[in-house]
């Protein structure tokens, strides 16, 4: 029996319009924000210009730094980092744009990672980890691809999330199979992998999975909403776990202090819907609502319903998410959704967007790009590299 897995978060725009209001309460001194998934809020439209500021970077085209996908791999002090799951190449900018270079150790040896990996960068040390989830191995390189180390998941563990703690360890998140293991957060050593501590978010109670299994003849089909259990702004982690309501900041001592509950309780939900921290700047906390209902057959299987969402620091309220893009209209939509792990836990409140070189020179010809965002499209080619919008949120 075959068994096929496919991971998505899909970004699509809400439309719903209502009003509602947001339950505030204090824990140890913090402000603790409920929100009901079960609601519709009202829309709130911004210019991304008014509560971030923004540049854009063009991508460097050759023939060896090609840009995979519509992502960002990392977004480093020195780095913009893309990889490429299917050939495993990792292609390194700088923060210009300019094409450094590729490095690309995918292979069967014992020194080489396999299809599917993640990578993250630590400039720390210069280093980079490959979390090979297919291999339950983390692969260490240098920043040119010289093999360092290498060491096992612990048992019965499947690192989902990897991120940097700080100078010495590792935390993952471990979504096993195993009911003894699973939904555990790790901090591990970075020399050796081994486990210096642990820790579970939920107490007892009703364990809630993202999966959705489908049968198909002799063939089992898993979709998975993608989560979001590894995330950070300012010094402090944001943790969270499919089977708890409540989302956590936590510090370096792994304190960890009630930010955001969830309203309906998820095993009461039928489908349930996981609320996810987003983003955070200094006014606004960023957030994600999805729902385990799916919508659609094969490949394009999706959430029936993401609900992007904003809390308002100052005015105790929640919104829909409107948010557009002033330097393009009819298409600069923006939706400030959770990026990945391996990106949010180094960069903090930084939002990135790629915008396709082919959808720029479009906008440029119909005359809806304005500012260095139509300076660069002017000079674009259907075949280049895309280029990079990115955001410091005020």
């Amino acid at each position: 029996m075959k068994t096929l897995i496919k991971s998505f978060c899909c970004l699509l725009p809400l439309i719903f319009i209502l009003f509602a209001c947001t339950q505030k309460e204090k824990t140890a001194g913090n402000e603790v924000v409920t929100v009901d998934v079960s609601r519709e809020y009202p829309v709130k439209k911004m210019l991304l210009q008014d509560i971030a500021d923004v540049e854009y970077i063009r991508l460097e085209t050759t023939d060896d730094m090609l840009w995979q996908g519509y992502s960002v791999g990392a977004f480093t002090d020195r780095y913009i980092v893309n990889y490429n799951l299917g050939t495993g190449d990792i292609l390194f900018f700088d923060k210009t744009g300019k094409g450094i270079k590729k490095i690309n150790r995918r292979g069967e040896s014992g020194e080489e990672y396999s299809a599917s990996t993640f990578f993250l960068p630590d400039e720390e040390y210069d280093e980079i980890y490959a979390n090979n989830r297919m291999k339950k191995k983390v692969f260490v390189y240098d920043m040119n691809g010289a093999f360092k180390r290498v060491f096992d998941y612990a048992p019965d563990s499947y690192y989902t999330d990897l991120a940097i703690f700080d100078s010495n360890r590792l935390i993952a998140y471990n979504k096993s199979y195993n009911e003894d293991t699973a939904n555990r957060f790790l901090i591990l050593s970075k020399t050796t992998g081994e486990i210096e501590r642990e820790f579970i978010l939920q107490q007892g109670g009703q364990k809630i999975t993202e999966m959705h299994h489908i049968q198909d003849g002799e063939n089992i089909f898993v979709y998975m909403l993608q989560t979001f259990p590894i995330l950070k702004f300012s010094s402090d982690f944001i943790i969270a776990d499919t089977s708890n309501d409540t989302i956590f900041s936590m510090n370096s001592s792994l304190e960890r202090t009630p930010l955001i509950i969830q309203q309906p309780a998820r095993a009461t939900m039928d489908p349930p819907a996981f609320l996810y921290y987003a983003q955070e700047s200094r006014n606004y906390i960023f957030l994600i609502s999805m729902l385990k209902k799916f919508v659609g057959a094969g490949p394009n299987m999706r959430s029936e319903e993401y609900k992007y969402l904003f809390y308002d620091k100052e005015k105790g309220m929640i919104y829909r998410q409107d948010i557009q893009n002033g330097d393009f209209s009819s298409g600069g939509e923006i939706s400030i959704a959770p990026q990945t792990t391996h990106f949010s836990a180094s960069n903090k409140n930084v939002y990135l967007q790629i915008l396709q070189a082919g959808d720029l020179i479009e906008a440029y010809e119909d005359n809806r790009l304005k500012g260095k965002l139509k300076e660069i499209a002017a000079g674009l080619d259907e075949e280049d590299n895309p280029v990079l919008l990115v955001a410091r949120l005020k």
